[in-house]
C-alpha cells in the first residue's frame, strides 16, 4: 500500500520518463487525479506554541482549558480540541518533561519503600 506522496511521485515519473499525460498515467497506475493534484495546506502553529509555552511556564498549574481561556483573552481564538492536541505535544516534548522529571521520579520511588512487609525486616 503506497502513500499518496509515493503515488504522486510514480505518476510524475511516468509522465516525464514515458511522455504520457497525467490523465493517462493516473489511469494506468489506478490513481485518482484529485489525489495527484492535491496540495496540503497546513497552518503554522509555531507562534501559538510559543504563546502556550510562555503561559504554561508562567502558570504551571494551568491545564489546557485555562490556557485556552487566557489565549482567548489575548485575542487568540482557536478550537479547544486543537489546543488540547498541541498542549499534549508540548507536554510530551520539552516544557514539562524536563522541568518535572525530578517530581515524577520522586513520585514513582516513594511508594516502593512502604511495600516492605514487617516479616521481611
Amino acid at each position: 500500500m503506497l502513500t499518496p506522496a509515493a503515488k504522486r511521485e510514480a505518476v510524475a515519473h511516468a509522465c516525464t520518463e514515458h511522455g504520457v499525460s497525467q490523465r493517462r498515467a493516473c489511469e494506468v497506475l489506478a490513481v485518482d487525479r484529485s489525489s495527484v493534484r492535491y496540495r496540503s495546506v497546513r497552518s503554522d502553529d509555531a507562534s501559538l506554541r510559543e504563546a502556550m509555552k510562555m503561559m504554561a511556564s508562567e502558570r504551571r498549574r494551568f491545564g489546557y482549558r485555562r490556557i485556552h481561556v487566557m489565549l482567548q483573552r489575548q485575542g487568540i481564538s482557536m478550537n479547544l480540541k486543537k489546543l488540547r492536541r498541541l498542549y499534549r505535544g508540548l507536554w510530551r516534548r520539552d516544557l514539562i518533561a524536563e522541568a518535572d522529571a525530578a517530581l515524577i521520579k520522586a513520585r514513582t520511588l516513594g511508594p516502593s519503600v512502604s511495600r516492605i512487609l514487617p516479616a521481611q525486616l
